[in-house]
């Protein structure tokens, strides 16, 4: 049991660097993305 405990820890530090990355480039996409509908929006009134 203890030889499994490194490799996991190392793997689940990789999954949330991983998952850390993913979420922070969706978010800034989804920013990106209301940021030209509202400008849209605001030019078609």
């Amino acid at each position: 049991m203890f030889s499994y405990q490194v490799p996991l820890s190392h793997c689940s530090s990789r999954l949330s660097e991983f998952l850390y990355l993913t979420t922070f480039s969706h978010l800034f996409f989804l920013s990106q993305l209301l940021n030209i509908i509202h400008g849209k929006t605001l030019r078609g009134r």
